[in-house]
């Protein structure tokens, strides 16, 4: 009888155990980005670059690409920014969960490309010289001649 009594009590109380496990909530936790350079990367006009941190923590994100605080793309983990204007470009990265919310920021500068014109026409008579200065323009700075 005794047995009976332990044999049941066990079954009981391994079943209150399952119950209580398969009850347990999932914890989510907030997600981590890291690989992104704190520097600026500089760009010329026509340049693509593809943007891909590192994330952790991946159940259940959402993602969002921000261009100077606009959305540009939703769902996918990695962007490729297309130079086709000249400036200076925050792209953020955000990602988000049941546990939180982390973004990245991403420093582009995309240069004006340099152009080199001529403000004069380079006709000329036989035996006359001509000074030719040209008109140099481009980004802003001065690290070319």
């Amino acid at each position: 009888m005794k047995n009976l009594k332990a044999i049941i009590f066990l079954k009981l109380l391994f079943i209150g155990i399952l119950f209580t496990s398969s009850c347990k909530k999932d914890v989510q936790v907030k997600p981590s980005i890291s690989g992104v350079s704190e520097e600026a990367t500089i760009l010329n006009i026509g340049d693509k670059l593809t943007l891909a941190p590192n994330i952790t923590n991946t159940k259940g994100n959402n993602y969002i690409w921000l261009v100077n605080g606009k959305e540009t793309a939703s769902g996918q983990l990695n962007y490729t920014f297309q130079a086709t204007d000249a400036g200076t470009f925050d792209v953020t990265f955000k990602v988000t969960n049941k546990g939180g919310t982390a973004q990245q920021s991403f420093k582009l500068i995309v240069e004006k490309p340099i152009v080199i014109s001529l403000a004069d026409q380079l006709n000329v008579s036989m035996c006359n010289v001509l000074e030719i200065t040209p008109a140099v323009t481009g980004p802003d700075r001065k690290d070319y001649e």
